[in-house]
């Protein structure tokens, strides 16, 4: 349990990490079983995955923050169950991110705030182009 104290982590925990200035990795800790610490998260190659504690943190050492999960133990089944039958699901930049993998897993819903403030910010930069255009 060592990353259980360390980062003072309980089941189902969000562990945000930076991957550069505007990005972050989203992944929830999943506990220790059989004396493995576990991780769930989308990789950006692999999809959907669960590993060893030990190697997540060795390739995301800056840790961001620590979201509390505050469901119910049913709420906690929910998620498991959720996080079982996702295993294995591509990962896609746009449509099924770290983020979305860790609000479906969580919340049974798929989504991004990064993807929806990128789409914003694009869109925003589209219309000034436009209005700069109109002359």
């Amino acid at each position: 349990m060592y990353y259980a104290q360390k980062f003072n982590l309980k089941k189902l925990d969000i562990i945000k990490s930076s991957l550069g200035i505007f990005s972050k990795h989203y992944a929830l800790y999943l506990g220790s079983y059989l004396g493995n610490e576990l991780i769930a998260e989308n990789h950006n190659i692999e999809g959907v995955r669960i590993i060893l504690a030990s190697q997540y943190f060795f390739e995301h050492s800056e840790i961001d923050e620590i979201r509390r999960f505050s469901g119910s133990t049913y709420q906690e089944d929910l998620a498991i169950q959720r996080l079982k039958k996702l295993v294995g699901t591509p990962y896609n930049l746009i449509t099924y991110n770290c983020e979305h993998f860790v609000n479906e897993v969580l919340y049974g819903r798929s989504e991004s705030i990064q993807v929806k403030n990128a789409v914003g910010l694009l869109a925003l930069g589209m219309f000034c182009y436009g209005l700069s255009k109109i002359k």
